[in-house]
């Protein structure tokens, strides 16, 4: 379409002229020598606005007529999306940098909450990492007292104040159990595992020389199983 339009400017300029110059040779004959250049100057007169107006069309090239045709919306779609396009380096780039981010997250020593609710700690089993804090809140009327022989050799035992807020940091690995001293024959006891619990096994032993409720000990040590099974 665009070369037939082009080819039927430069065919009508040609005829244009074309005619122009026949009907003024056939004027120059037919009239006298005085009459020439009246006649002349009437017809180039008339033929004027003609031969302007064809040789104000200007040629576009396909190239042009087509970035003409075409959205500029749908142009610079084009161009973003090729800009914006990943590479596959790029995506293995931005995939090694949200592993080295979650990476660096999990390394970071985390804050674990543990709450008295009435007689109970929630959540009964804390699962937590060398170098994490717990924090016992909402300890009104209670307290948190590590379990002799129930904790991991070389960790340190604790003894809160009654109603205190209190934290600790934990850095061996293994079962930690704990209660609240008023609250124990209730069944107020809880266990946090540090990466492992490889001395659960001394602490079943235990249980029976150890002092403690012994129904309650091992209903702790029961939902500490149950909820090794679900890491896995």
């Amino acid at each position: 379409m665009i070369k037939l339009k082009y080819e039927w400017l430069e065919t009508s300029k040609s005829q244009l002229k074309f005619l122009t110059m026949m009907a003024l040779a056939l004027v120059l004959t037919a009239c006298s020598n005085d009459e020439n250049d009246q006649a002349k100057k009437a017809i180039e007169s008339a033929a004027k606005p003609a031969v302007e107006q064809v040789e104000k069309v200007k040629t576009v090239t396909p190239t042009e007529e087509k970035r003409k045709s075409t959205p500029e919306s749908e142009t610079s779609t084009d161009s973003t999306t090729v800009l914006n396009e990943p590479t596959k380096e790029t995506q293995g780039e931005v995939k090694e940098a949200k592993t080295t981010e979650a990476s660096a997250t999990s390394s970071k020593p985390q804050t674990h909450i543990i709450k008295g609710v009435v007689t109970q700690f929630r959540p009964l089993v804390t699962f937590a990492k060398p170098g994490d804090t717990i924090i016992w809140e909402g300890m009104n009327g209670h307290d948190t007292v590590s379990m002799k022989g129930m904790i991991p050799e070389g960790a340190k035992p604790w003894k809160s104040k009654l109603g205190e807020t209190f934290s600790l940091t934990v850095d061996k690995e293994g079962a930690y159990l704990f209660k609240c001293e008023p609250h124990a024959s209730l069944g107020m006891m809880g266990a946090i595992i540090v990466n492992n619990a490889d001395n659960l096994e001394s602490i079943k032993a235990g249980v029976d020389a150890s002092g403690e409720p012994k129904g309650m000990v091992k209903r702790v040590i029961r939902h500490v199983e149950k909820e090794l099974k679900k890491e896995k």
